[in-house]
């Protein structure tokens, strides 16, 4: 990559880790779901999720699971609750 394309995405990289800190993360629900949609978005990745084991630590499961779907080159977000 050129200098300059990094220096614009640690910029915009910086700029979402900015958002994040400021928003209010009382809400585990919504806490995840905004931070897999940035994620998503940031890395310019289709697929984001979250996952937690169980009390016993002998599985995990998804919390939060965010899909972006291109319509038409643009980028249509999702995210599921499980």
């Amino acid at each position: 990559m050129k200098k300059r394309t990094v220096a614009k995405r640690t910029i915009a990289q910086e700029n979402v880790l900015l958002e994040l800190y400021r928003e209010d993360i009382s809400d585990l629900e919504k806490t995840l779901k905004r931070l897999t949609e940035a994620c998503s978005q940031t890395l310019d990745v289709e697929r984001v999720s979250v996952w937690f084991f169980n009390p016993e630590k002998s599985c995990i499961h998804c919390s939060n699971l965010c899909c972006v779907h291109f319509i038409h080159g643009i980028p249509i977000p999702g995210s599921f609750q499980t």
